[in-house]
């Protein structure tokens, strides 16, 4: 007797679970666009407008990891690649700009920013480092860090910032600061 009540609210809680399932399914939808004979053609993609070369730089894009690379295979995590975008306003592609790029890196410690790479690239060196991907134009970067400067840092995070400096005599643009893990 006993067996029969536990089968039953077994059956019973089983079909509950199923109901409640199918009914989850019936609630959802995908509208299914067709196009049938006679339809009007979607319109056609429209390129965005290229940045003109004489524009003024407002904005710059920085992608880069999270954590440094171990790029030249020595165990040592110590190579700190980036791209490096810019923008001009109301232009929605980024473009190359005749200038100089500078990174930061320091170390952040309760008493503030504590320098541990400054590096310069100059209009010379940013030619050869122009890339072009779905983004756009971007300056493709890499750092290294020597031993000494990875021994320096005291909690095995960094801060870094990039500033473009214009060769037109136009504003230096700055990144907001960006967090990296070195360890």
């Amino acid at each position: 007797m006993i067996h029969v009540v536990i089968d039953r609210r077994r059956q019973i809680g089983s079909g509950t679970v199923w109901c409640l399932a199918a009914c989850s399914l019936l609630g959802c939808q995908s509208d299914k666009t067709m196009t049938r004979p006679g339809d009007p053609l979607p319109p056609v993609p429209v390129a965005g407008r290229a940045t003109p070369a004489d524009s003024v730089v407002s904005d710059i894009v920085v992608l880069a990891p999270y954590s440094l690379s171990d790029l030249d295979g020595n165990g040592l995590a110590s190579e700190f690649p980036m791209a490096v975008y810019l923008y001009a306003s109301p232009f929605p592609l980024p473009f190359w700009k005749r200038g100089s790029i500078e990174v930061e890196l320091f170390d952040e410690t309760d008493e503030g920013e504590r320098p541990l790479l400054d590096r310069r690239f100059s209009s010379d060196d940013l030619q050869e480092l122009k890339q072009s991907n779905v983004v756009g134009q971007f300056y493709a970067l890499q750092l290294t860090l020597s031993d000494a400067e990875l021994r320096e840092l005291s909690n095995g995070r960094a801060g870094y910032r990039v500033t473009f400096e214009s060769l037109d005599g136009g504003l230096n643009v700055t990144s907001s600061v960006k967090r990296i893990n070195v360890r």
